[in-house]
């Protein structure tokens, strides 16, 4: 009876936790969003100053993703040219971005140097077993 009671009072007890806690969201603040503006009019200066076809991927605060090439660039917006259309983005309305390529050529270079270092080992382990087995 013990049980019971302890089983139901702790039910009640979970119950009530859980339909009196607020869910609370992160939120940026201004200070953050005119720290994440400023890096990313950085971004968009350097990738058009140094790259013949200077590469960005954004999500803007409505959830949609573009990625395509820098076309001009102002004091308040920058334009993305993707699969054909040109569309125009205001800074404050980036929630986030990755400049340049992401494609990254060294870590492609390092597994393919471990791939063929493991066939070469393996080729060469496979050799030593063969020819001690013909002995």
């Amino acid at each position: 009876m013990l049980k019971k009671l302890l089983s139901f009072g702790l039910a009640c007890l979970l119950t009530f936790i859980a339909a009196n806690v607020q869910p609370v969201l992160a939120q940026q603040t201004a200070n953050q969003q005119s720290d994440m503006e400023g890096a990313l009019k950085a971004c968009v200066l350097h990738q058009v100053a140094g790259h013949v076809e200077p590469r960005i991927e954004v999500t803007l605060h409505n959830g949609q993703k573009l990625k395509g090439s820098i076309g001009e660039t102002t004091e308040d917006y920058f334009v993305i040219f993707h699969h054909g259309n040109r569309t125009v983005i205001p800074y404050n309305e980036v929630a986030s971005f990755k400049c340049g390529r992401t494609h990254n050529t060294g870590a492609d270079i390092g597994k393919l140097a471990i791939g063929l270092a493991a066939i070469i080992g393996g080729t060469l382990l496979l050799g030593v077993i063969i020819a001690k087995q013909t002995r």
